[in-house]
């Protein structure tokens, strides 16, 4: 695992970790989107693991 793989774990966590108040629509649009961009980063690591290390 690298560090950009270890980044995009840590952001995830970070992301998953904060309140929102999802009786404000903005705010609840602005998560869903953060959701989505560290869902796909998480799931890039998981194809790059999943390849094995000679694709790296």
């Amino acid at each position: 695992m690298n560090r950009f793989d270890r980044y995009l774990i840590d952001r995830a966590r970070q992301v998953l970790a904060e309140d929102v108040d999802l009786s404000d629509d903005r705010a609840a649009a602005r998560r869903i989107g953060q959701l989505e961009a560290v869902l796909a980063g998480l799931l890039e690591v998981v194809d790059a693991t999943k390849a094995g290390p000679a694709d790296e």
